[in-house]
């Protein structure tokens, strides 16, 4: 019974995680929109004639759901699926709900980075603040895990400031940084160098598999989330065999 309760929810936190995924780029692209208009000082005389709905009410996620229900199903799996070792080898209930929701926060920016080739600030900051959380909470080694974040950010951050010096234009984004910087702090100093090669390979390999053989841009932050699951779990396995 528990078992099916623990799919059943979660399999339904992970379609709203998915709507929240196809949601966030709107909200942002409009907020830069009024930005830049702003800063030009542009007037939009049709927005202040009638009022907007907000991006996030009931009937456009409703509808988002219906135009895109394979999808959003499909992703929903898949948070399922890597929040399964959780529920295996975590048995407090309150650490594992701060560490599917630290799967959830990866899986969103990996997704809007995919699409959009950027990662919304907000879901690294609500995964490091529950990542912490938990490893407060799970009594395990604060200190290499805030190294593991700080050595994830710092070796993109190198490397981006290396790549402009060297050919004058930015070659990765900080978003990658901040991505990174989350997975360290998910799996500690250990495994973060290992992790980086992985997560190369992954995105050098999606990128070929998908349909932007000719893009000169590659999306790293799939490969850095995925490459950061995957050692979190044989962590989560190596704890339960010892």
């Amino acid at each position: 019974m528990e078992a099916i309760v623990f799919v059943i929810t979660v399999f339904i936190v992970g379609i709203l995680i998915s709507l929240v995924a196809a949601q966030m780029p709107k909200v942002a692209y409009k907020q830069w929109e009024a930005d830049a208009k702003e800063y030009l000082n542009i007037k939009d005389e049709a927005a202040t004639k009638q009022p907007q709905s907000t991006i996030w009410d009931l009937h456009q996620l409703k509808s988002e759901l219906i135009v895109r229900k394979q999808k959003h199903l499909c992703l929903a799996m898949l948070f399922l699926i890597a929040c399964i070792p959780a529920w295996l080898y975590i048995h407090d209930p309150l650490a594992m709900g701060l560490i599917c929701g630290v799967i959830g926060c990866i899986l969103v920016g990996a997704l809007v980075d995919w699409e959009h080739m950027y990662i919304p600030d907000e879901t690294i900051v609500l995964g490091l603040g529950l990542a912490f959380s938990f490893l407060i909470i799970h009594g395990d080694n604060l200190e290499g895990h805030i190294i593991g974040a700080m050595v994830g950010y710092g070796f993109i951050a190198f490397l981006r400031w290396f790549f402009y010096r060297l050919r004058g234009i930015e070659g990765i984004g900080l978003g990658d940084a901040k991505m990174l910087a989350l997975t360290g702090a998910l799996i500690g100093v250990t495994d973060i160098f290992l992790s980086i090669i992985a997560a190369c390979i992954i995105a050098i390999t999606l990128n070929l598999l998908s349909q932007r053989k000719q893009s000169k841009e590659i999306p790293f932050g799939p490969g850095i989330a995925i490459s950061g699951l995957i050692f979190y779990h044989l962590q989560l396995l190596n704890e339960a065999l010892a």
